[in-house]
């Protein structure tokens, strides 16, 4: 029992499968850092709200998350924005490919992970030189503007300064680039746990309805991840049975892929059921004109609303809408750089299953098969837990939700055998309509009629779950045959 006064408690059991090796969720949760909107207060935001994200919550990763889960299909978000002191770092700037006397600098915090290109379109000194900018690695482009001493980069928090060499008409070069990748500011785990707290006291309503899957959005690390296993078992110990997916920093401009998933995998202690940790990257052409690399996790969670909670957001058979490939993805990441418009993936099977086996969700593609896709629905935790893919934990969450909802109608009610049988039935047809919507493949409730119930009123009520497998390696052989073997 977790709870002080008399109540319906829930906890999921793992080890059961015995596992040596390896309808609709209606809304979602996501936190995140944003350069405007409130901190103290929960809103909801659906698709009518999505022109309206400038004005109501300005740039940043929580802005990015929510765009990335509607566009994958999300129509239904809980969102509360993290206040945050830390600012963002603009870090150094690439001027390898800039062959001009002058300098090019940069002021500023960003308000968000950007991949910066400046183009230099007219050369000459400061003043004459014009340029263009890019936030997305040179996919889309603004006007064409004048070199002056310092040029605002609309929406970023960022200026680029210009400095005349010698002599100053050889400063600026047609055709040169600058790059800069600048980080937005991410939140402290102490900034988090404030936040989170509100979102639990908040996100729900009276009749316990709220989201079984929180986002949290922008780059953070083992502390934060820690932390919300922590806040997982106090949210369901406060019967919100939730799962939290976050989101794993990309590569920097210094690291190779290897070096990356090195420190990936050096950098993760965290383990948990109830939390996912996303590492995989994509190139996402967004809706709002944007193509660019990033973190599959704001994407991943809109994918996760359009399916059955049992079913793998893996699942590659492309046939019906938000399964197969991931919606917008143009290719898999991270890449080589500098091999033109497209450039060449470089993350290997072997990195890719390394990550996978550490308790990291990745992406990746299949020969033959059009489109990028997820690997596996991964948690952060052992992979031999019985909780260790998002389509075993989702059925779990969401049954224990019902059957609590249901069973709670019977408290202090007759606990005789004849009463037992009742708490029995409720809570079998309340995971009965789960059954019958897809949310759960299978459900055998069972009360112990022969229980003392006399000394303390307490009833152990067993949720037994069917697991669905998942075909996740196909072994084709082929070979000749005198006579073809009769179809069964």
């Amino acid at each position: 029992m977790t709870s002080i006064l008399p109540n319906v408690d829930g906890r999921i059991l793992t080890g059961q499968l015995n596992l040596g090796e390896p309808g609709q969720v209606e809304q979602i949760g996501i936190v995140g850092v944003s350069t405007a909107g409130s901190s103290a207060a929960v809103s909801i935001i659906d698709r009518g709200k999505l022109d309206q994200l400038g004005t109501l919550y300005g740039n940043g990763p929580l802005v990015r998350a929510i765009r990335d889960a509607f566009q994958a299909g999300a129509v239904l978000a809980k969102v509360l924005r993290i206040e945050t002191a830390q600012n963002g770092t603009a870090g150094t700037a690439d001027t390898s490919s800039h062959t001009g006397e002058g300098t090019v600098g940069f002021t500023g915090n960003p308000n968000d992970d950007y991949d910066i290109v400046l183009e230099f379109v007219l050369g000459g000194e400061v003043g004459v030189a014009t340029f263009r900018w890019s936030l997305d690695s040179g996919n889309t482009w603004s006007d064409e503007l004048a070199t002056a001493a310092s040029v605002t980069l609309t929406g970023t928090n960022l200026a680029a300064t210009f400095v005349d060499g010698v002599p100053a008409e050889d400063s600026f070069v047609a055709g040169d680039e600058v790059r800069l990748y600048p980080k937005g500011p991410a939140a402290t785990s102490t900034e988090f746990n404030t936040a989170i707290d509100k979102f639990r006291d908040q996100a729900w309503n009276l009749d316990g309805q709220g989201p079984h899957l929180i986002l949290v959005a922008g780059t953070t690390g083992d502390t934060v991840w820690q932390a919300c296993g922590t806040k997982a078992t106090a949210f369901h110990a406060a019967h919100r049975y939730v799962a939290f997916i976050c989101t794993a920093r990309g590569p920097t401009s210094a690291e190779t892929t290897s070096e990356w998933v090195e420190a990936l995998l050096a950098a993760k202690t965290a383990s948990s059921d109830y939390v996912g940790i996303v590492a995989g990257r994509i190139e996402l052409a967004d809706f709002i004109g944007y193509r660019r690399e990033c973190n599959a996790a704001g994407n991943y969670m809109g994918r996760l609303v359009q399916i059955p909670a049992s079913e793998s957001p893996a699942r590659t058979k492309a046939d019906r809408a938000f399964v197969g490939p991931i919606a917008g993805a143009t290719a898999l990441r991270p890449a080589l750089a500098g091999v033109g418009a497209s450039p060449i993936p470089n993350i290997s099977d072997a990195e890719i299953k390394a990550l996978s086996d550490a308790g990291y969700l990745t992406t990746r593609t299949f020969f033959g098969l059009r489109g990028v896709y997820y690997t596996d629905g991964r948690m952060s935790s052992s992979p031999s837990s019985d909780l260790a893919e998002i389509d075993r934990v989702r059925p779990a969450l969401e049954a224990l939700h019902a059957a609590r909802v249901a069973t709670i109608q019977e408290l202090n009610g007759d606990a005789s055998p004849a009463g037992l049988r009742q708490i029995e039935a409720t809570a079998q047809g309340a995971l009965n309509r789960l059954v019958a919507r897809g949310r759960v493949a299978g459900a055998q409730v069972t009360v112990d009629i022969a229980q003392n119930v006399v000394d303390q009123g307490f009833v152990g009520v067993d949720i037994a779950l069917q697991f669905t497998p998942k075909a996740k390696w196909i072994q084709l052989t082929a070979r000749w045959a005198r006579v073809l073997p009769v179809a069964a």
